[in-house]
């Protein structure tokens, strides 16, 4: 089975679980008949291992689970280095290198015109000053959380947090405030401070309660490396 790359429960189930009939790994819903695994108990590593051998399950989480695991997912998926793939990459590029260089190979005299064009200094008046925030964004685990949206609000002014929970955003001089979001815990709003010369440092709290439902599970469709390869190689010529 294809790896995991991601999990949501779309639609939330409403019913009550302390109604349902207590079953092995979870409980029984007597509205729609499926048995609904309680996760509440599980390790991010058992709810990954878990969806890796099981389909069209219905689950019960804390409502800071789906983001713990997805933000252990993305983690897991940060591309490592490996000395064979740059390699290879390596001789791709050489290969292509020379081919472009054969191809720039000319039979004849050339004739090479230039012209130089003065710049001139231009009055812009008035600019508007911008300054750079940088920070990062980190859960209550203190484990960094991908994917965080930084915003300006009432702009559309924006960037995302990197796999390491760290973001960079430049912005007019005049804003006041930024927020944090991600699904699963409560929007940060944070204060620009102007004097600060170092990147901010953003906790991030997981909204209380619990969630269930019909999990959504998007897998990930890797192509081998070397095939990737092969077919940028072959669309060359």
């Amino acid at each position: 089975m294809q790896p995991i790359q991601s999990i949501s429960i779309p639609q939330p189930c409403h019913e009550n679980w302390n109604q349902m009939t207590p079953v092995e790994q979870g409980r029984h819903c007597n509205v729609c008949r499926k048995t609904v695994t309680d996760f509440t108990v599980m390790s991010n590593n058992e709810i990954i291992n878990y969806f890796t051998e099981h389909t069209n399950t219905c689950g019960r989480f804390d409502s800071h689970q789906l983001a713990s695991v997805n933000n252990h997912l993305e983690l897991q998926d940060k591309p490592k280095f490996s000395w064979k793939r740059a390699a290879l990459a390596a001789a791709i590029t050489s290969l292509f290198a020379t081919t472009e260089a054969s191809a720039q190979e000319t039979v004849g005299e050339i004739a090479v015109s230039q012209s130089f064009n003065t710049v001139k200094k231009m009055s812009t008046g008035d600019t508007v000053k911008y300054n750079t925030i940088k920070g990062k964004v980190l859960d209550d685990s203190k484990l960094p959380v991908p994917g965080a949206q930084i915003k300006i609000p009432g702009t559309a002014l924006g960037a995302f947090t990197d796999v390491n929970g760290n973001f960079q955003l430049k912005t007019p001089s005049n804003i006041q405030i930024f927020t944090v979001c991600y699904i699963g815990m409560q929007t940060e709003k944070i204060a620009i401070d102007s004097n600060l010369t170092g990147a901010y440092n953003i906790g991030m709290k997981a909204l209380s309660g619990q969630l269930g439902g019909a999990v959504a599970v998007v897998r990930v469709n890797k192509v081998p490396f070397y095939k990737m390869w092969w077919y940028k190689l072959k669309r060359a010529f």
